[in-house]
């Protein structure tokens, strides 16, 4: 995928991410926020399932806890945890497609977020991205079926452009950043993809 139609992609994947926030976030305190259960290679002899459990508590530290584990076909038990005490909250946690082995998990946290993604297989669950970002991330999928996943991470004082954007992409074992961008920049590539959506249609 060309670097001019990805964010073409993630401009349109913001009413998406919208979507799944309006139908996933339905957290109380002390009480399992989010359950999400994936099978991936579904329709083959070695299909897994796993489960991943999202809660939080309003107890002093806001401890948000995670759970992954493997409730069918792995071999031998499986099985991941993670306590997050910086961590406002659980917000989300959603799978971008039948076919991802990438569950993605969404955290408050101060004035922004963080973005949690495991990836579940061949009876191995591994977090393979764990990023802060100011905004809501704007997240898609490529032909492979790996996420491309943009994220506003705040300020960094040797960026020429203070306010930038971070493309982030599959690497074969995580994900990591395969584009930076300046507000500038963004914005010119913005109003690039406006007039090419326009022109052919709102297809990237």
């Amino acid at each position: 995928m060309k670097n001019d139609g990805i964010l073409c992609v993630l401009l349109q994947s913001i009413f998406i991410s919208v979507a799944v926030l309006g139908a996933l976030t339905s957290g109380h305190a002390d009480t399992l926020s989010h359950r999400l259960t994936a099978t991936v290679n579904a329709e083959q002899k070695n299909a897994e399932t796993y489960q991943l459990d999202f809660s939080d508590s309003d107890a002093p530290g806001y401890d948000t806890d995670l759970q992954v584990f493997c409730i069918k076909g792995c071999l031998s038990p499986v099985k991941y945890s993670e306590q997050d005490d910086n961590s406002s909250g659980s917000l989300t946690a959603f799978r971008l497609s039948k076919d991802s082995p990438d569950l993605v998990t969404i955290w408050g946290g101060g004035d922004g977020y963080y973005i949690k993604i495991y990836r579940v297989g061949n009876g191995k669950i591994t977090r393979v991205l764990d990023q802060g970002t100011r905004s809501w991330p704007q997240i898609t999928i490529d032909n492979h079926n790996d996420l491309l996943v943009l994220l506003a991470p705040g300020i960094e004082a040797n960026y020429p452009d203070p306010i930038h954007f971070q493309l982030w992409a599959w690497n074969g074992e995580r994900y990591q950043v395969r584009r930076t961008m300046g507000s500038a920049e963004f914005d010119i590539e913005y109003t690039r993809c406006e007039a090419r959506m326009s022109r052919q249609g709102s297809t990237p």
